[in-house]
């Protein structure tokens, strides 16, 4: 039976090792819990070669050193399985220096207690325990039992975690926990067996049971993906979250606080109890009333006037109830909004701005499009311009079957106006010209300067009679002017030509328009200026249409 249980011992060894390294070479995701599994793993892997050098039967003297030098392996197993279940119960725990020195303590003792057993006989007496002879006759001594009592101390402690964990945990993860629950308790459950000499023939039983510990280990990270695939805690989650988060019981008081909750408040209210916990929310959020938010379900803004700034916060605010539907209380949360916010406004002014910008862009615009359409001495209409109104009339006119008519106005011995009086005088003569042909045009007439002293009126719908008639009615009221005016005066010798022309011929272009009237124009010109002329090509065309049937 001896080499077949050794060879038993040596499989569980080679098993656990191959946790051991795999857990090891894996850590990267859960590094505390990797390092924890891949400790229990050597320990076993340890207790599991000491046990195959005992059931070899080598020599009394190997099977005694073997039964000492097991100690290290089950100290070191214990204190790894401590911190394996406390960092599988709670994903985000990371043990501190001061906690693995606490719990490295009794491997270190019992290890030298081990070592040095021949001379004092603590951990075990009886034949042979001085000259390391006839291990099965030794008796357990009192540092044995203060050792299997501490262990099985942190192996309760271990088991009761991980219980714990395995109840508190999402479904999802319920599993990982039980298999590493199942791997703790076949060992254990073994190893008291072979306290209480209840399994004869085995003398080590314990690391038999390791083996099964290994195999569901096993199966926990290769099936069960122990080590990558493992829950983030969510007191992690809001530890490390920026918002601010308060639980406010029924009766007003903090149940609790995050960190960045705890820094706001006492960054606003710098009287704040040292201790949050416990504190009425109403005097230590005194810088803001939330009692309309402890109904839960509702999100507010808030502005906080603190001892130093002043904060904008956006607040939301939920229920908190258990499993049987008792009130807890409510949980706040506050997120800073006030740099958002002050973007969000700097943003607004900015488009304003630009809006207003725009606006006025728009303005020049068309201010600079009136003022290329425009001549800049009278403010009538341009040349350009006037020929484009023009073409506009003439194409609207073919439409409806109607007469188009321009006058074409110059001023009478303009050069003698500017040689006698100055320039001046003359350019104050056009502007009184024009004002004139302002109002005397009809309200639809295009009237602007051609040129010089030379004006274009553009009447849409008028035929050579009323053409006529319009262009006499200038002619009057500057030869009116001209009468009235003081002998010394510009205005006196103003008097002024005009030349007219209509038509209504579908194929007329703007250009035989405006060349008729400057022909009638400068027959006005030789018949002795001062009088109106009618083109009579196109206004003999004009009768001929007009006497076509429609």
């Amino acid at each position: 039976m001896g080499p077949l249980v050794a060879s038993v011992y040596v499989g569980s060894a080679i098993l656990c090792t191959a946790v051991a390294i795999y857990a090891w070479r894996n850590r990267v995701g859960r590094r505390v819990t990797a390092t924890a599994l891949a400790g229990v793993a050597i320990g076993a892997g340890w207790w599991s070669v000491v046990a195959a050098l005992q059931a070899g039967g080598v020599s009394d003297v190997v099977s005694a050193v073997a039964s000492l030098a097991v100690y290290p392996g089950i100290g070191f197993l214990v204190l790894a399985f401590t911190v394996l279940a406390r960092s599988v119960a709670v994903g985000d725990w990371s043990p501190s220096r001061r906690l693995l020195v606490l719990l490295a303590v009794e491997p270190v003792l019992v290890t030298v207690v081990a070592a040095t057993n021949p001379w004092h006989r603590l951990l075990y007496y009886g034949p042979g325990t001085g000259e390391l002879v006839t291990p099965l006759q030794w008796e357990h001594g009192l540092a044995f039992w203060v050792h299997t009592a501490y262990s099985y101390g942190l192996l309760l402690v271990g088991m009761i975690t991980l219980a714990h964990g395995w109840w508190k945990a999402p479904q999802v993860f319920r599993r990982q926990h039980l298999s590493v629950l199942l791997a703790s308790l076949v060992p254990a459950a073994v190893n008291v067996l072979s306290v209480f000499d209840a399994l004869p023939g085995l003398t080590q039983p314990t690391p038999i049971g390791f083996a099964a510990t290994g195999a569901i280990m096993a199966y926990a990270i290769f099936r069960q993906d122990l080590i990558a695939f493992a829950p983030v805690a969510r007191a992690l989650v809001v530890d490390r979250i920026g918002e601010y988060v308060l639980v406010i019981s029924p009766d007003g008081r903090i149940l609790d606080v995050n960190p960045a909750a705890d820094r706001f408040v006492r960054s606003m209210n710098p009287g704040a109890p040292a201790t949050l916990l416990g504190a009425s929310a109403r005097s230590v959020l005194g810088g803001f009333d939330v009692s309309d938010l402890l109904g839960g379900g509702r999100d507010a803004d808030r502005v906080v006037e603190g001892h130093d700034r002043t904060v904008e916060l956006q607040l939301s605010s939920s229920r908190l109830v258990d499993n049987r539907g008792v009130d807890l209380g409510v949980v706040l949360v506050g997120r800073d909004v006030t740099e958002a916010n002050e973007h969000r406004r700097e943003l607004a002014a900015a488009n304003a701005r630009l809006g207003e910008q725009l606006r006025t862009i728009e303005t020049l615009r068309a201010d600079l499009a009136e003022q290329a359409s425009r001549d800049p001495l009278t403010g009538l209409l341009n040349r350009r311009h006037l020929m484009v109104g023009l073409a506009e009339a003439m194409g609207a006119a073919r439409e409806r079957g109607e007469s188009v008519a321009v006058l074409m106005v110059d001023v009478d011995h303009f050069k003698q106006v500017n040689d006698r009086w100055g320039h001046r005088a003359g350019d104050e003569a056009l502007v009184s010209l024009a004002r004139l042909l302002g109002d005397v045009a009809p309200d639809d007439a295009l009237v602007g300067r051609w040129g010089g002293e030379e004006f274009l009126v553009v009447l849409p719908g008028a035929a050579t009679a009323t053409a006529a008639a319009v262009a006499e009615s200038v002619r009057a009221r500057c030869a009116e002017t001209c009468t009235q005016a003081p002998a010394d005066a510009a205005a006196r010798a103003c008097t002024v030509s005009i030349g007219v022309a209509a038509t209504r011929s579908p194929s007329a272009a703007p250009d035989m328009l405006v060349d008729a009237a400057d022909s009638a124009l400068y027959d006005a010109k030789h018949g002795g200026r001062n009088c109106v002329r009618v083109h009579p090509g196109l206004a003999a065309d004009e009768r001929r249409a007009a006497s076509v049937p429609t």
